[in-house]
């Protein structure tokens, strides 16, 4: 193991970075926090410190120092990961609690969420206080059509393979988007597309089933303050006025 990245964990992130995540027309929905290390990708940090065994410790620094960026976001919503195995503790959901109403809470697929268990008790208390709950690279880990009706989605976040699989080459939804898809529609949740990367791939991922958006073509994370709404530096700068984006 690098120790270097076991030091990054253990430090907490340097900086947390925001990403856009928009409807077809443009307009930011929420910001994602995403933790950046002076030292290591953030897979790499949190992969080292659930080999020695810290990873919840490693989870709990980062949703902290993302919390810490709630007002950045104006209107939009914050949205946070979190794995179950750290959703679970007390000092999880007490951070999670006390911005409930501002906060999109997303799940991971870094492990499974139990029915019946505390972090499912969990999310049902943070939702009663306003939170959206939200499943994150859904078709990734796990991440199941199970699991999102575990956790009850408001929200579903398509993983970028999925949706770079099919953007890139399939010509119909294939069945595990099919069943996805099917459990986010009967608990009446928002699906997200990742891995955006281009305006013209808008329509198309309209098409597979998007209702928001988020990728390095819809806007790039950025350390300072996020642009308003309509002030986006992202390639939406590039499209014609009144051209369609969906």
């Amino acid at each position: 193991m690098d120790q270097n990245l076991l030091v990054s964990a253990r430090r907490g992130p340097s900086a947390v970075a925001l990403m856009p995540i928009t409807d077809p027309q443009g307009t930011v929905v929420a910001f994602e926090a995403l933790a950046r290390y002076r030292q290591g990708r953030p897979d790499e940090v949190f992969t080292a410190a659930a080999l020695a065994g810290e990873r919840v410790a490693a989870e709990l620094a980062a949703l902290s120092a993302a919390l810490a960026h709630v007002f950045r976001t104006g209107n939009a919503k914050l949205a946070v990961n979190v794995s179950s195995d750290t959703l679970a503790t007390a000092q999880a959901y007490n951070l999670l609690a006390a911005h409930a109403g501002s906060l999109w809470v997303e799940v991971t697929e870094v492990a499974a969420v139990p029915p019946g268990s505390v972090a499912v008790s969990h999310l049902d208390r943070l939702a009663a206080l306003g939170a959206v709950i939200a499943a994150d690279d859904a078709g990734a880990g796990c991440t199941t059509p199970a699991q999102i009706r575990t956790i009850g989605a408001n929200v579903v976040k398509l993983d970028l393979q999925l949706v770079r699989d099919q953007l890139d080459g399939a010509c119909t939804r294939t069945q595990e988007l099919e069943d996805i898809l099917s459990v986010a529609s009967s608990l009446g949740a928002t699906v997200v597309a990742e891995g955006i990367e281009t305006v013209a791939e808008i329509p198309a991922a309209c098409e597979m089933g998007a209702d928001l958006l988020q990728g390095f073509g819809i806007g790039q994370p950025v350390t300072g303050e996020p642009d308003a709404p309509g002030r986006m530096r992202s390639l939406y700068d590039a499209v014609p006025a009144g051209a369609p984006t969906a």
